[in-house]
């Protein structure tokens, strides 16, 4: 038994959502292994590829629709359907997803279901997580004797009968709420927010941006304004530097570009955001970069914390006015802050962090 445990964790670790690590060797889905890594998912540390797991048990879900393996599948599903929201950054990932759920969704609703206007299901409030408990059941799902000798010790989750469950008219109901999660999800990384409504705001009168305001709202610290939580005043910031700024906005606006890029694996920002940050990003003249300058100690990069990252921007907009907020940071040179050569750094180091969050790599391969 030992060593029958090393092996398949030794194979999970080579190619850990491959369907050889959910399928059993006569073929059908083994929930234990199943659960084990949905419940890693949903614990926040995997211990499989989320992404290729998920896609996996969509397309297997689809191909099992009216079988006794959709009910495990359905419920794993539906326990991991907002991971695509926050982690998957590519569309087709989803898109993939959406079109095997959408599939056995039509599978679901073209069966029986017996319980008149869903009397017997359970009663789920979908707005709780139950992720762990769910994560639990999916074995029980799969096997009525287990199911009978281990449901009671799950009161938290009040199951109900296990015939519930199964009742493809349930499941109808969770494929439809995962759907719609899927969809968020498509939203999220496909489509940037509108911006147009907030030139009222970050401009002034005579045109011009409100750089103030914008770091403001941005944040000084870890976290960004959280009545801003699709990141829209970074998106401005961003568009303004592609196709508006004036001269003496740009290198404010750029640091301010930079600084919301190198927090977007912290706040997990939509991969939709994330891409017109580096069109903007995009934009600035690598050429300095080959190019010696007259800084020949370097630039002052690292040594400015990130919670003082907005009040670089302010002192640069308005040295008068902000210089003081710097701290411990006030004797930064800003003739080596203003060099071109700075300027393309940044966006360089930028640009690779971003490329890294997106995992753009991946889509090479």
């Amino acid at each position: 038994m030992g060593n029958q445990t090393t092996i398949r964790g030794i194979e999970k670790a080579m190619d850990p959502a491959t369907p050889s690590a959910y399928i059993r060797n006569d073929g059908s889905l083994d929930t234990d292994t199943f659960a084990e890594d949905i419940a890693s998912i949903v614990s926040g540390y995997p211990d499989c590829d989320p992404d290729a797991l998920l896609g996996w048990a969509a397309r297997r879900l689809a191909e099992q629709a009216s079988g006794d393996e959709a009910a495990p599948l359905a419920v794993g599903l539906y326990a991991t359907r907002t991971y695509p929201y926050w982690y998957v950054r590519h569309a087709a990932v989803v898109r993939q997803m959406i079109d095997a759920v959408r599939a056995a969704s039509e599978v679901f609703a073209a069966a029986d279901c017996p319980h008149h206007e869903g009397d017997g299901h359970p009663g789920l409030d979908s707005t709780r997580a139950y992720t762990e408990e769910l994560a639990d059941l999916i074995p029980l799902l799969g096997d009525e004797h287990r199911w009978d000798e281990e449901i009671e010790d799950m009161e938290v989750l009040n199951a109900g009968p296990r015939d519930g469950w199964l009742c493809p008219g349930f499941l109808a109901g969770l494929a439809r709420e995962i759907l719609d999660d899927l969809r968020r999800a498509i939203t999220r990384i496909t489509r940037a927010p509108d911006t147009g409504h907030l030139d009222a705001l970050y401009l002034h009168r005579d045109g011009r941006a409100d750089i103030v305001r914008l770091t403001r709202d941005l944040g000084d610290g870890r976290w960004r304004d959280p009545k801003d939580p699709t990141g829209t005043a970074a998106v401005w910031a961003a568009r303004r530097f592609i196709a508006g700024a004036r001269p003496e906005e740009r290198l404010p606006l750029l640091l301010l570009v930079c600084a919301v890029t190198r927090r977007c694996a912290w706040e997990q920002v939509a991969p939709a955001a994330v891409h017109v940050y580096r069109e903007a990003l995009a934009t600035v003249d690598p050429a300095p970069l080959a190019a010696p300058c007259a800084h020949g100690e370097g630039h002052p990069t690292a040594w400015v914390p990130d919670r003082k990252r907005m009040a670089l921007v302010r002192a640069l907009h308005a040295p008068d006015a902000h210089a003081g907020e710097l701290g411990d940071a006030a004797e930064i040179d800003q003739d080596a802050v203003r060099c071109p050569k700075y300027a393309a750094e940044q966006a360089r180091e930028a640009l690779d962090y971003s490329r890294r969050y997106l995992r753009l790599d991946e889509e090479e391969e």
